[in-house]
């Protein structure tokens, strides 16, 4: 697993973001933060971390965990032993059942993604991840400087490596699930959220990368905090 400092400048509570699969820093480097140091995680195939988690939470007063895609799941695997100081998790666009036909990506795809991976089925998948044109122009301008190779690998690593946990498990409570998601479908995250009862859902109407919306982390922050949960129109 690699990871990237976005911000870095000694305070005293910290955002630790578990990115999406295929990722690096690059979709995500026009986040600004005022209040938080902010570490990226991406790349699970390996779960082996370049900083030794449990040193860098004791510099904290506290964390919070932003959880995208892959990402939930990851971040769930690699952080539930470290609750103490956890302030808040948020869980963006996944599920801790990552492929699944009703809980995440439905194994069809993702196994004829992994089958076809090339050039042009990269572009086709970040065309599915953002939808509109507008939103994928800024992607390709931020997209991940990582090989097809590369992002492969990474995609069949975790074929064999994924496990599904219930939502009861969950270290996150705070759920953002866009509405246009053509990569875990919206539906399949509902089903995986909606078994918790004491998760606070709240709906975008963006696709599967929502990032543009956002010019910073407090931005998310809030969003949850002040956000309304799932109406009852879509229980």
């Amino acid at each position: 697993m690699k990871s990237y400092w976005l911000h870095k400048k000694g305070r005293e509570d910290l955002i630790i973001f578990c990115n999406g699969w295929g990722m690096d820093q690059h979709p995500i480097l026009h986040m600004k933060s005022e209040t938080f140091d902010v570490l990226t995680l991406w790349d699970y195939s390996d779960l082996n971390c370049q900083v030794n988690i449990e040193e860098l939470l004791a510099h904290y007063r506290s964390y919070a965990l932003i959880g995208w895609s892959m990402g939930v799941w990851a971040g769930q695997k690699l952080f539930s032993k470290f609750k103490k100081g956890l302030s808040r998790a948020i869980a963006i666009n996944g599920t801790l059942c990552p492929i699944d036909d009703h809980f995440g990506i439905p194994t069809a795809i993702y196994t004829s993604t992994q089958e076809q991976y090339n050039e042009q089925s990269r572009l086709n998948f970040y065309k599915r991840m953002c939808r509109s044109k507008s939103t994928l122009d800024t992607f390709l301008l931020r997209q991940p400087q990582r090989s097809v190779a590369d992002q492969l690998y990474e995609l069949a690593v975790l074929k064999n490596s994924v496990n599904c946990l219930t939502a009861n498990d969950s270290i996150y409570r705070e759920i953002l699930i866009s509405m246009k998601d053509l990569v875990v479908p919206t539906k399949n995250q509902l089903s995986f959220w909606q078994t918790r009862k004491d998760c606070k859902i709240i709906l975008l109407k963006e696709a599967h990368y929502p990032f543009n919306r956002f010019d910073n982390w407090e931005q998310i922050m809030d969003m949850c905090l002040l956000g309304l949960p799932l109406s009852p129109e879509h229980e």
